[in-house]
């Protein structure tokens, strides 16, 4: 993943209006080319989900919070590919 990728992906989840972003806040976005694809409710799901639907380096993940947590590009630390 570059880093634009996952600046595009951040922006994508700062930009979740504020109704959403309560509804899922404390859950896990799972985030491909600058869009939120699903919502998980623990890091692990999401890992787990990301690596059997998207190829390895295309998607970022990240908390649901009033300012997002970015959670770095766990898809490169701990994917084999």
């Amino acid at each position: 993943m570059t880093e634009q990728m996952h600046i595009a992906n951040s922006i994508a989840l700062g930009k979740l209006p504020s109704d959403e972003l309560e509804k899922h806040r404390g859950e896990v976005a799972i985030l491909v080319d600058g869009e939120i694809r699903q919502f998980c409710s623990t890091l692990l799901d999401a890992l787990n989900t990301a690596k059997h639907n998207f190829q390895a380096g295309t998607f970022s993940i990240m908390r649901v919070e009033p300012l997002p947590v970015d959670l770095g590009m766990l898809d490169c630390a701990d994917y084999p590919g």
